[in-house]
């Protein structure tokens, strides 16, 4: 070792005993806590003139919830503005005295308020500050909350507009998890502080502005016996406000490594890290306060000697510790050099970190630190009053640790401190948790000039052509139709097989059959459990489901076409031999009950629960729930036989159509499905009844009472001829216009126009039989009536005398052509375009001439087709509602009879 470094290391080594007895000078005080529970503390100096009177009261912004944030800092404003015994500004009492360091400040834990006057004014300061705790409210109006308010919002527009001022909220916000008082800002939010009233600032008072919850400090050239006395004349008769509820630790020490970046208008790249630590006054937040001197505070310091002195890719360093009341965050700051590189910053400044932590403070280091911290807080003593003076001390103490000697035990702790100490603070402390911010300067962007006409929107092109990929077409030996639309965009086969014999071959007195076997037919084959199926699907990375509508039930496969083998074995054994398990079933219904018991409370569902049995009636395929799930007596009563029976009876391959989309050709899909379907066999399924439903008047308004609802769900519903009519086209235009998109009349009447919906829509329910075409108009429950009104106005007029127009036509056919460049992006859409053409029979060039089929389609056409399909007296109206608050107004609108059905649509009280 070099002789000058051993003389150094011998001099600190002999200084160390005397630096750990080291002792700071005392601040005498006297306590007393007056009657009405406020504490004073009284110091005697007679070094000036001069008094000060600094008085604490326990509350800042950890004190406020969200959405109330920035209260206890616009508090801090309003009380500047004058008493009911002084009605004028604050200032204007004092400064005329004398006073100097006259302030208030708030942080998250305490809101202060301070002045150093002469000893010959200290009554007039005492008058003010207890008539501000204690005759306040009667002077704050509404004039001074605003007033004070956009004081503070400009305050915090200033703070914000400072280079890198966003950067403290952000870091407020991401710190502390949420619901913690300290996860927002102390001066709040714009929209909190908007918020603020005036009950919201006088109840605050009331709540924190007592004597019990305040700490009033007198230091300076006093008598204490007399200020005691003094005191009491001032404040004594002042109530002392109500209990409050305190935190006193939540340290929330963060885990992993929580990063953000932001850009600001700022020269130069600056990197923030925080960690939560201990509150004010425990051991290791003293410890660590040390630590991180040595680390980053001051040119002496690791950071400051690498990066900037040594390195120099940072033009600063700043390490400082936030010491608060029920935690405390160390926070180190980076500036990298103009135009430098943050990463490279960050690396050497975790390369210091690392080796600081792991191996703590030199002698040198940690001497240099405690005599750091001895001077400051001697230097700070020779002053009274606040920001740091002998009165903020003790007010410190005796709020935060309810000592006013605290600063005594922190002294000692300093002086006392090994380098062990500070690094196994570091150690549990500094590892495992932290945040980082980087702040990027924004880039400075330009604009070029434009000859742009912006009062003008631009020409549109005729659209493109998207007619959907012809399909080729198979039949297998067993009578299964193939169909296949070839794309070789990405190594995927997509399959759907659909069965006729959906909801509607249900039995009547069985409704639920076909649902329930489609939920169970993936629950286990002949050859494999439940279980098994799952692993082998995952271990493949094949999606099967199941499912099914009113005329077909649907099984669909998903696999990489290297794995379509191995999938086309498991999903022809599913589809072939499933096993229907008790165990799997018994579970399957409850969950199928569970089901029916929501359907029967959401709003929409109940309505689609009821609608296809007031219109096709309950002998009708159709005439059942649309959800398949049935009624909870159907499926209370389902046995495996009936899903087994369900199986025999509809599963035929002559019934059955597949619909293929992927990387595969027509002969290779033949031959795949050829051999995993070969024991398949044909057969004949029975007829359905789906007989066509005589039209009708309807002279009934169902009710389904949903008491204290919000909303009213308004439904018409009418039926209309099948998917497959020569009027598809122009009703489909229709449709579009008045109900089918958001700028249609019925969405832009009761949402935009009125406001009374979040949205109102028409569609079809398209089945191979007559379908059912609904209105549906989910509104608030006090504009029911009004709603249903506007509804009924709006189809007599749409076939009446005001149809659609042309530009509502034109619009709508715009709408159906130039989406078709879209529509057909992924196989999924491909296959349901496909299943569309072959469940309900429509052209096989449909969507080939589909464009030229709406362009085509006149406005007489289009609006007869309306008319043809839309009979406003044969609407059969539902609505889903708080019956006593709705039943009234509608009976109102003479639509007809009022009838209450439950939610599976029988009338009220009977069962079934």
């Amino acid at each position: 070792m070099h002789r000058t470094r051993r003389f150094a290391l011998l001099l600190a080594l002999i200084a160390l005993p005397a630096l750990a007895h080291a002792q700071v000078p005392g601040i005498a005080y006297k306590k007393f806590v007056l009657q009405n529970g406020l504490t004073l503390l009284v110091h005697e100096d007679h070094k000036a003139p001069i008094a000060a009177v600094n008085i604490w009261y326990h509350v800042g912004s950890k004190n406020e919830r969200a959405g109330k944030t920035g209260f206890a800092h616009l508090f801090e404003h309003l009380m500047f503005n004058g008493s009911e015994n002084y009605n004028d500004d604050y200032f204007k009492a004092v400064e005329p005295l004398g006073a100097t360091d006259l302030n208030g400040t708030t942080n998250e834990d305490r809101t202060n308020y301070f002045q150093n006057v002469p000893i010959s004014a200290l009554d007039r300061i005492l008058f003010l500050e207890s008539d501000r705790m204690g005759h306040l409210v009667g002077v704050i109006d509404t004039a001074r909350l605003n007033e004070q308010r956009g004081v503070v919002q400009n305050e915090k527009r200033q703070g914000e507009n400072e280079p890198y001022g966003k950067a403290w909220i952000t870091i407020a916000e991401n710190t502390f998890p949420k619901g913690h008082p300290y996860s927002w800002s102390v001066i709040g939010s714009m929209d909190d502080l908007n918020a603020a009233s005036l009950t919201d600032v006088k109840d605050w008072f009331k709540t924190y502005y007592g004597p019990a919850n305040a700490v009033l400090v007198i230091a300076g050239d006093v008598n204490t016996n007399d200020i005691k006395q003094r005191v009491e004349k001032y404040f004594g008769d002042i109530p002392s406000g109500p209990p409050i509820i305190k935190h006193q630790a939540w340290i929330a020490k963060m885990t992993g490594e929580h990063r953000q970046v932001m850009q600001d208008r700022v020269p130069q790249a600056r990197l923030f890290k925080a960690w939560n630590i201990p509150e004010y006054g425990a051991p290791d937040q003293t410890y660590l306060s040390m630590a991180f001197d040595i680390l980053g505070s001051g040119k002496t310091s690791r950071l400051y000697k690498r990066l900037v002195y040594k390195d120099r890719i940072a033009s600063d360093v700043e390490a400082f510790m936030d010491d608060r009341e029920i935690a405390s965050q160390l926070l180190l700051l980076v500036t990298a050099q103009p135009g430098g590189d943050l990463a490279a910053v960050e690396r050497v400044q975790e390369e210091e970190l690392k080796k600081f932590i792991a191996g703590g403070p030199t002698i040198e280091e940690l001497n240099r630190i405690k005599t750091q911290k001895r001077a400051a807080f001697i230097r700070g003593i020779e002053r009274i009053g606040g920001f740091g003076g002998k009165s903020d001390i003790l007010a410190r103490g005796m709020v935060f640790r309810g000592d006013p000697e605290a600063y005594k035990t922190i002294q000692k702790r300093i002086a006392s401190a090994t380098a062990d100490d500070l690094r196994s603070a570091m150690q549990r402390w500094m590892v495992g948790g932290v945040y980082a911010l980087e702040v990027h300067p924004f880039p400075e962007y330009q604009e070029v000039a434009s000859t742009l006409d912006r009062k003008k929107l631009p020409d549109i092109a005729a659209p493109p052509a998207a007619p959907l990929a012809a399909a080729e077409r198979a039949t297998l030996s067993n009578g299964m139709k193939v169909v296949l639309s070839q794309r070789s965009a990405v190594p995927v086969v997509r399959l759907s097989m659909s069965i006729d014999g959906g909801y509607s071959a249900d039995d009547p007195k069985k409704l639920g059959v076909a649902g329930m076997t489609m939920q169970m037919i993936t629950e286990g084959t002949t050859s494999r459990s439940s279980l098994q199926i799952s692993d082998e699907l995952a271990s493949l990375g094949v999606n099967l489901n199941a499912g099914g509508d009113l005329d077909q039930v649907r099984i669909s496969m998903s696999a990489l076409k290297d794995k379509l083998d191995a999938g086309l074995a498991l999903y022809s054994d599913v589809v072939l031999h499933p096993s229907f398990p008790q165990s799997d079933l018994d579970r399957v219904k409850q969950i199928a009950l569970a089901n029916i018991k929501q359907e029967q409370v959401q709003p929409f569902s109940m309505g689609l629960r009821v609608l296809p049995l007031l219109l096709y009636g309950p002998t009708h395929a159709y005439g059942q729930p649309l959800t398949g799930s049935g009624t909870e007596s159907s499926v209370r009563g389902v046995t495996r036989d009936d899903l087994v029976k369900f199986h025999q009876t509809w599963f035929k391959p002559n019934h059955t159509t597949i619909v293929a989309v992927g990387d595969i050709t027509m002969p290779e899909l033949k031959a795949k499905l050829e051999r995993s379907f070969a024991s398949w066999k044909p057969g004949d399924t029975p007829p359905m009844n789906v007989a066509t439903v005589p039209a009708k008047d309807n002279k009934n308004v169902f009710i389904l009472d949903r008491p204290g609802a919000d909303q009213s769900y308004v439904l018409a519903g009418q039926l209309i001829a099948p998917k497959a009519n020569g009027d598809e086209i122009p009703f489909q235009v229709f449709n579009d216009a008045f109900g089918g998109a958001f700028v249609s009349r019925i969405n832009m009447n009761l949402r935009e126009d009125k406001h009374w919906s979040y949205g109102a829509f028409s569609f079809p329910i398209d089945a191979r039989g007559q379908r059912m075409w609904m209105v549906m108009a989910p509104v608030q429950t006090d504009k029911t009536k009004e709603s249903l009104a506007e509804v009924v106005k709006e189809l007599r007029n749409a076939v009446g005398d005001k149809p659609l127009t042309t530009a509502e036509i034109n619009d709508a056919k715009d709408r159906q052509v130039k989406t078709l460049a879209g529509r057909w992006e992924t196989s999924a859409s491909v296959v349901s375009a496909l299943n569309e053409i072959e469940t309900y029979g429509l052209p096989k060039d449909y969507y080939v001439t589909y464009a030229n089929a709406v362009r085509n389609a006149s406005d007489a056409q289009i609006n007869a087709a309306a008319k043809k399909f839309v009979t406003p007296s044969q609407l059969v109206w539902v609505v889903i509602g708080d019956r006593a608050k709705i039943e009234a107004g509608i009976r109102e609108l003479g639509l007809g009879e009022i009838k209450i059905l439950d939610a599976d649509g029988r009338p009220k009280g009977l069962t079934p």
